[in-house]
């Protein structure tokens, strides 16, 4: 594409997006509408978005389309990363909000203070009856019902005014025994306590919730989950988008909830991290086999069956790699683990 495709352009003396940044645009709604793979959005955004288009600051969409695409596929946490410049700038408009009430559906509250939020923005009441249909469930799920009924009478209000009808879903709440014995509350007031945590949410980062640095321990791709170990040896497991390996280190934002970490962001650390060394550690030494045993150590260092077997290691042979701290079964003591094979 030539040069002149990425600069925006004026219609009438009216500014308009580059060309490149409304193909994005038309393309990316076609992934999501399309349900495309992940593999195929991230192809997009890996070979595309980010080599190309992230360095036009003035494509003021694409890190929007970038973070709806991501959501597309699971990985809150990334797409938040590359929504919030945009949000900042956009944030009193709806919609952005309903954006992030979606990058947090997993933690109750803040899905509740993002679509609260998105209530308050002053725009048409018609355009809200897509976060009204959203923020219903939720304060069911509370057990807020006499606000749910209060919302579901605006819905119902706004629909009927502008001669929408009722959907059956409407029709089937009116029968329900929680919206007859429920009463009507007036909204607005109910909106800005919720609302105003949402806002924090843009004063620093979207990194909400306790840092914690962590190491890989090991990685199941089919659940798409990651077991680790934080600095401060608390053991959980969290889920991944792109598969990480055993050793990695991360920087993660969020809350345990038992043994699962919810995070709000996942960030990757290259290189070595002072913060792990604790439960992280280079090895080097001779491997030795017991007799009669399909497992082995190095250094004082576990080195599991499945290990000895994927390398083909023998007793004796020179292996340096990577250790870490981790439970050999589950909700056993820690011990270090060898992991990964480093080649010199």
């Amino acid at each position: 594409m030539e040069a002149g495709n990425y600069e925006p352009g004026a219609i009438a003396g009216r500014s308009i997006p580059s060309l490149a940044e409304r193909i994005f645009i038309a393309y990316a709604k076609a992934l999501i509408r399309e349900s495309a793979t992940a593999d195929k959005i991230l192809e997009v955004i890996r070979d595309i978005v980010e080599p190309v288009l992230e360095s036009y600051s003035h494509m003021q969409y694409v890190p929007y389309f970038k973070a709806k695409l991501l959501l597309k596929i699971g990985n809150a946490s990334e797409g938040m990363t590359a929504f919030l410049p945009f949000a900042r700038k956009k944030q009193r408009e709806f919609w952005v909000w309903q954006v992030m009430a979606e990058c947090h559906q997993d933690q109750q509250d803040l899905h509740l203070s993002c679509l609260c939020k998105a209530l308050t923005c002053k725009t048409k009441p018609e355009f809200l009856c897509g976060i009204k249909e959203r923020i219903i469930p939720v304060l069911l799920e509370k057990g807020e019902n006499n606000w749910a009924k209060s919302e579901l009478d605006d819905l119902i209000r706004i629909r009927t005014k502008n001669g929408w009808g009722l959907r059956s879903n409407h029709q089937k709440m009116l029968q329900q025994t929680w919206y007859i014995s429920a009463h009507t509350l007036v909204l607005g007031h109910h909106y800005q306590p919720y609302a105003l945590n949402a806002s924090k949410l843009l004063e620093g980062s979207l990194e909400a919730g306790q840092k914690y640095s962590v190491v890989v321990t090991e990685v199941n791709p089919v659940k798409k989950m990651f077991g680790f170990i934080s600095d401060a040896k608390q053991v959980g497991f969290t889920s991944f988008q792109v598969s990480p390996e055993p050793g990695d280190i991360f920087e993660i934002w969020g809350e345990f909830s038992g043994a699962f970490f919810r995070q709000t962001t996942l960030r990757s650390v290259e290189g070595t991290f002072d913060s792990v060394s604790t439960v992280r550690k280079i090895i080097q030494g001779k491997l030795q086999l017991p007799e009669s045993k399909n497992f082995g150590f190095v250094d004082g260092v576990f080195v599991s069956p499945e290990m000895v077997k994927r390398w083909g290691l023998v007793a004796g042979q020179e292996l340096k790699g990577l250790a870490v701290l981790a439970p050999v079964k589950r909700d056993g003591p820690l011990k270090w683990k060898f992991v990964k094979k480093v080649i010199n």
